[in-house]
């Protein structure tokens, strides 16, 4: 089902969190390990694949959110505004199904043509893991569909024959248990896999040689990764602080802001002084 992406995104987060975003216009995504619902990294098979999934989450709800102030920021943080195609898009053009070879530290994948995506292609693949360009199709910003369905929740991944092993993905990442609807959330999501550094060692370089697969036991390298904005994108950032707000926070977001943000727009939540 095609859902019709959001124009505007809106995330509510730390102050302290704002002056990094403003600082380095960057987004950060959390290994889905790592976020509210533990919970969503599991699988029915009973695999961990969460390491394999970074996700950055928003809202589409422009009305404020109280459970959403409360949870992220104690009523004292800010919520953020920006357009949805915020990130830094690199392409390559070429024929529908050509392919073009992106060589990195010495090991190569062939890129389906025409690429378009948030992430540098050259940085797709490295000595420590892979990134799975899904953001080819639809999947790079998808609506967190809630459900008490737990066949969606609890999926499962592996189908066994007797000559290969099946994995299936497709669903996983996009379900969330019925408690959380409140959130109304929007994620993007990047797939990210390990090197099987043991392939590495035996000399291989085709990355299609090097993935592990997740029925092997393994720790992924990273935590966290970011994603560049798009350099005009703080023109249309709109800045909300929240209802528990000091006059001295205000002047921290007010000063950050006139430094990294001149353009943008700071407001009250409507909830201030009502709590």
């Amino acid at each position: 089902m095609n859902v019709e992406k959001p124009q505007n995104l809106y995330h509510y987060s730390s102050i302290q969190s704002l002056a990094l975003i403003l600082k380095h216009k960057k987004i950060r995504f959390n290994r889905l390990d790592c976020v509210d619902d533990l919970t969503e990294a599991e699988t029915l098979e009973g695999k961990q694949l969460g390491q394999h999934y970074f996700v950055s989450c928003w809202t589409d709800s422009q009305a404020e959110n109280i459970p959403l102030w409360k949870m992220y920021t104690e009523f004292k943080g800010i919520r953020v505004k920006l357009p949805s195609d915020m990130y830094k898009s690199y392409e390559i053009n070429g024929k529908e199904g050509e392919k073009h070879r992106i060589d990195n530290h010495g090991l190569f994948i062939d890129l389906r043509l025409p690429y378009k995506g948030p992430i540098d292609p050259h940085n797709l693949l490295t000595p420590d893991y892979v990134i799975m360009p899904a953001f080819y199709g639809s999947d790079f910003l998808i609506q967190i569909q809630y459900t008490g369905n737990k066949n969606l929740l609890c999926p499962r991944v592996l189908y066994k024959e007797p000559t290969e092993t099946t994995i299936l993905l497709g669903d996983f990442c996009k379900y969330k248990s019925l408690e959380w609807a409140f959130q109304q959330e929007w994620r993007f999501v990047i797939h990210m896999t390990p090197v099987d550094k043991k392939a590495l060692l035996n000399g291989s370089r085709r990355i299609e040689e090097l993935l592990p697969t997740i029925t092997r036991h393994h720790q992924f390298p990273l935590q966290e990764y970011y994603l560049e904005l798009r350099e005009d994108i703080f023109d249309n950032l709109v800045i909300m602080l929240g209802p528990k707000c000091s006059e001295g926070d205000y002047e921290i977001v007010r000063t950050l802001a006139e430094k990294h943000a001149p353009r943008a727009t700071l407001e009250q939540s409507f909830f201030t002084g009502k709590l």
